[in-house]
């Protein structure tokens, strides 16, 4: 099992489809955060989704969105799995116990935000500005909030990602060979 982290268009969606591609089963915590969202009738921006998921650690405790995924996991029964959207460091250690391999992907701030421009994605950030403020936000020192910088310094494996995407791919068909 695969758990990705690091900042907002670093390419962990890309890693995530490419791992699809080869077999692994996807898995995402901000899945968790959507379905209560959609209980909610909230919207699904990321200023939204941010908000409800500290509120939800606060509330069940730091490790629940991973605890949940966790849970979803063992039901499918699914061998190969990649986890996205890891923002916590609890959520980290919650995922490392079940034997999860963390992967770090970061790619230069520059690059991420031509990316998002590029993807035009609902709720993602306009300006170069917003996205260094809410990286800020994401990285809170608070237990039950966002800790992106902790999860990436914690990971066992490291992807930068500042290429083509066929540059990642072959970044991550390195690390599984090295892992398998």
């Amino acid at each position: 099992m695969l758990g990705l982290t690091g900042p907002l268009a670093a390419g962990k969606g890309e890693a995530s489809a490419y791992l699809e591609q080869k077999g692994f089963v996807f898995f995402s915590l901000s899945d968790i955060i959507r379905q209560e969202a959609k209980k909610r009738g909230l919207d699904i921006a990321r200023i939204t989704m941010i908000a409800l998921g500290n509120e939800l650690r606060e509330h069940f405790g730091p490790t629940v969105l991973a605890d949940r995924t966790l849970e979803n996991i063992r039901a499918s029964k699914a061998k190969n799995v990649v986890i996205d959207s890891v923002r916590n460091v609890h959520e980290v250690q919650a995922l490392k116990k079940a034997g999860v391999i963390m992967v770090g992907i970061d790619a230069d701030p520059k690059i991420r935000f031509a990316r998002l421009k590029e993807r035009n994605r609902a709720g993602d950030v306009t300006t170069y500005q917003q996205l260094i403020q809410i990286e800020k936000q994401e990285n809170s020192a608070s237990d039950t909030k966002q800790q992106l910088r902790k999860c990436f310094e914690s990971s066992a494996y490291f992807l930068k990602n500042d290429g083509t995407v066929e540059e990642l791919q072959s970044q991550i068909d390195a690390l599984l060979e090295r892992i398998q």
